[in-house]
């Protein structure tokens, strides 16, 4: 890979790089540690990958680069940039609520560049399948975050497992606090405050102020009249978010929901169902707010106020990414007031008076398969089998996902239950295997 920069671009289909990643490229070539404060959705994941690129002369069967984040879900989400980059060396993923025994048979084939949550990476090296002696450079992504967390002792115990480091790059949305910095990590690094330099959030913003008590009954109004546009509500606690989503279950609302306690599995399950149309409208805590590219993101209501600043920017980030306008809203009963977190907004009220119609289910619906990469099952062996055996035309095949063990398709909701008849006793690539819908 001669000119790195050029072929990111071709394969991220950019024209240019943005400002953030202009500035980062330009700070790597003065100093090897380097400390980003740019806004959510400003293409940072972009940013340190090019640097890390241009950076490491890559040998295979060698771990040479590390992004180290907080959560699972942000790790999934720059798997998934990694991917589009198709790199001609080997990449991996790890994070805890993921198999552990499929994660050391992976491992076995080292890889060039690796992507882990704290806690998963160092389990792993303490059980010997990973060796981080040819670490050159690291990336520690929210990296204010993964110190909240609690995983410090995790990060020294990694660090100090590191002899080779030649840089490093720490990034966060907001101004990074004063911290103890791991070992090896360079505290005199150029420091990147482009967070007011950005203009990342376009968003219009909505204040709805509920008569009485009721904030179930005007959440619903909204998404009526928010329609099928995407949408996220976000809410404090886990218990919130079931109560609403079972009220909006109750008025037969098509939604999808992640908090702390859902399996991993169902947080995957809950953003594909999101990502690839099958709902509109996903309801969650401020796990929703990291780690979610999903650009698409037309509305971010606030059901219950954000605790503090950082956690408003990043659920008002969902919203109005890259050069796309978006809108915020918040919903207040009587008692309540805006926090200071979203103080300095200009609010404009909302008028909830309007009659729409109910809102209609979507045209995509999710069908599981329960065969992925690690069964040598892809994208064009699923699309052949639907098109052939389930008699779609290629145009009612949506967007696909292949897992290691499972994928996930998007078909439309009023043949899914007459495709799952017609394919669930044949075989894909020889194989018999589990079709039924996404739950």
């Amino acid at each position: 890979m001669k000119d790195i920069s050029k072929y990111i671009l071709e394969k991220m289909s950019f024209e240019r790089y943005n400002e953030v990643q202009e500035r980062m490229y330009e700070a790597s070539k003065k100093d090897d540690t380097l400390y980003l404060v740019a806004p959510t959705g400003s293409g940072k994941t972009v940013a340190f990958l090019r640097v890390m690129l241009e950076k490491t002369k890559v040998r295979k069967d060698n771990m040479q680069m590390l992004i180290l984040v907080p959560t699972r879900e942000l790790a999934l989400q720059i798997e998934k940039v990694v991917a589009k980059l198709q790199l001609p060396f080997r990449s991996y993923c790890v994070y805890g609520g993921h198999s552990i025994s499929s994660e050391e048979r992976s491992l076995e084939s080292v890889p060039s560049l690796l992507i882990a949550t704290p806690g998963r990476l160092a389990d792993h090296i303490r059980r010997g399948n990973i060796d981080l002696a040819s670490l050159s450079y690291v990336t520690l992504d929210e990296y204010d975050k993964i110190l909240q967390f609690g995983y410090k002792r995790d990060i020294d115990f990694i660090f100090r497992q590191i002899s080779q480091l030649k840089g490093a790059i720490l990034t966060s949305a907001t101004q990074l606090p004063e911290m103890n910095y791991p070992c090896g990590i360079d505290p005199n690094g150029i420091v990147l405050d482009l967070s007011k330099k950005v203009e990342s959030n376009t968003f219009k913003s909505h204040r709805i102020d509920v008569e009485g008590t009721d904030k179930l009954a005007a959440l619903v109004k909204l998404l009526e009249q928010i329609g099928s546009e995407s949408t996220m509500v976000f809410c404090n606690h886990r218990d919130a978010v079931e109560r609403i989503s079972d009220a909006l279950y109750d008025v037969e609302v098509v939604h999808e929901s992640i908090h702390g306690q859902k399996s991993q599995d169902e947080r995957e399950r809950a953003m594909i169902k999101f990502e690839n149309g099958t709902s509109s409208i996903i309801l969650g805590t401020d796990l929703l707010a990291r780690g979610i590219d999903h650009v698409e993101v037309q509305h971010v209501v606030h059901y219950q106020m954000p605790r503090d600043l950082d956690v408003a920017v990043h659920r008002n980030g969902r919203t109005s990414r890259g050069d796309k306008e978006g809108n915020i809203y918040v919903v207040l009963k009587e008692d309540e007031t805006i926090s200071a977190a979203l103080a300095d907004i200009d609010w404009k009220c909302w008028n909830l008076d309007k009659e729409f119609p109910e809102i209609k289910p979507p045209y995509w619906d999710t069908l599981y398969i329960g065969a992925g990469k690690k069964n040598k099952i892809n994208k064009i062996d699923i699309v052949g089998f639907l098109c052939q055996k389930g008699e779609l035309e290629k145009t009612e095949v949506g967007m696909i996902q292949v897992k290691d063990y499972r994928a996930y398709v998007a078909v439309p909701r009023k043949k899914i239950s007459s495709l799952i008849q017609k394919v669930k006793r044949l075989k894909i690539k020889g194989k018999s295997i589990l079709i039924n819908r996404a739950y």
